[in-house]
């Protein structure tokens, strides 16, 4: 009997039937769901490590822009004091000057013989040596 035609199949078979298509649609659902949280945890996980890479690499640059300019401001208080030294600077008493450890201007109040200096920035009272300060 190969005729091209399927033997009839009565109505409970066609029931079993139907719902072994319904189970394995519904696995084949479930298997697809899976698969795309799978994705988007990965994809989560992906860009939270690409959000930490940026921020080091920002913090990074932060810090070598920061490095320069210290670098930098170092390099001008040295040549400062170098050519202070050269010409003999000495501060007098109400003289403005800059105290480049408090990174602000202030005024000579007292020239001690010793060499210290009485400044006073602001509310600030500070004594220092004349190698602390830059002639303004």
């Amino acid at each position: 009997m190969l005729s091209g035609r399927q033997p009839a199949v009565g109505p409970a078979a066609q029931l079993v039937q139907h719902q072994g298509r319904q189970e394995l649609a519904e696995k084949e659902a479930e298997l697809q769901l899976e698969k795309a949280e799978a994705v988007g945890s990965v994809v989560r996980a992906a860009r939270t490590d690409l959000r930490q890479l940026v921020a080091a690499q920002r913090a990074a640059e932060s810090e070598a822009a920061a490095a320069e300019a210290a670098a930098a401001s170092a390099k001008q208080d040295s040549q400062a004091l170098q050519q202070q030294q050269q010409t003999g600077w000495k501060p007098r008493v109400g003289q403005t000057v800059f105290v480049p450890r408090l990174n602000q201007a202030a005024k000579v109040v007292k020239v001690a013989g010793s060499g210290a200096i009485t400044l006073q920035a602001g509310i600030l009272k500070v004594t220092v040596t004349a190698d602390e300060v830059r002639q303004r």
